[in-house]
């Protein structure tokens, strides 16, 4: 029997500076300021301009895959179960390592923190691949 990880509500901060979207195609803004621990509109600023340097979108998989090796993360390749198979997000939640990590699923970023996915609604799908940046060890 699958174990599954915690999950929390967490709109990345989004509400602070635009309280009445309920829906906004920002998975990938909330994804980054979540596990960046940065703020939603700055993450938000620096996705743009990213995307501006490289002439894409801010939301855009080259634009967050820069984003993310500038903070430290790695791309990790789709996790799978003992059999094989891809695994779901609630799953690799359980067992993921710890630290900071965003998991891609079908289009779409969730942020994982020290094993609890955090996002605005809880998804099942499967994991696609990752990016992981460990806790720094306090000294």
């Amino acid at each position: 029997m699958a174990t599954f990880g915690k999950y929390i509500k967490d709109d990345g901060g989004r509400s602070n500076y635009y309280p009445k979207v309920a829906t906004a195609g920002d998975c990938v803004i909330r994804a980054c300021a979540i596990a960046t621990g940065s703020d939603y509109f700055n993450t938000f600023k620096e996705l743009s301009a990213i995307g501006l340097e490289i002439g894409d979108l801010a939301n855009s998989e080259p634009v967050y895959e820069e984003f993310l090796r500038r903070r430290g993360f790695s791309k990790n390749k789709t996790p799978k179960n003992s059999k094989g198979k891809k695994i779901s997000v609630r799953e690799f939640t359980a067992t993921a390592p710890a630290g900071h990590i965003i998991a891609l699923t079908r289009l779409h970023l969730i942020a994982i923190v020290d094993n609890v996915q955090r996002d605005i609604w809880l998804d099942e799908r499967c994991v696609n691949s990752w990016y992981h940046k460990a806790n720094r060890r306090e000294k």
